[in-house]
């Protein structure tokens, strides 16, 4: 795909393409010759003054490219630290992993993300 880039507003760009015209008309008829004032010796600084307004453009290619979406994750961090066996009857830690279980069943359909376990704190 190709597009413009324009750091400017386009009626700068049309403004500086008229004044150009407008420059080698006022060249060609100030030439001190009339071997001078052909056309022949015009166009082609019309070419090189219509290329650099192409460049003042910015042409930019671009090509998008679609990735393979990534499935949705959870991630579960479950703290296994002597604090979280204090209580009694059931520890904060078995209250934790029933409720990370839970939540992990009410998942359900297609589009159900990858499940990660990770326990930390243990010495």
């Amino acid at each position: 795909m190709f597009e413009w880039s324009r750091p400017i507003p386009d009626w700068s760009y049309l403004s500086l393409g008229v004044g150009l015209i407008l420059v080698i008309a006022i060249a060609r008829r100030l030439a001190i010759s009339p071997q001078l004032k052909r056309w022949s010796l015009f166009i082609p600084r019309l070419g090189v003054f219509a290329s650099l307004l192409l460049i003042l453009m910015n042409p930019v290619r671009r090509r998008d490219q679609q990735l393979p979406s990534n499935p949705p994750g959870v991630v579960f961090l479950l703290d296994c630290s002597r604090s979280m066996a204090l209580d009694r009857p059931a520890s904060r830690l078995q209250q934790a992993k029933q409720l990370a279980q839970a939540a992990d069943l009410a998942l359900v359909g297609d589009d159900r993300p990858t499940i990660s376990w990770f326990r930390f704190g243990e010495q």
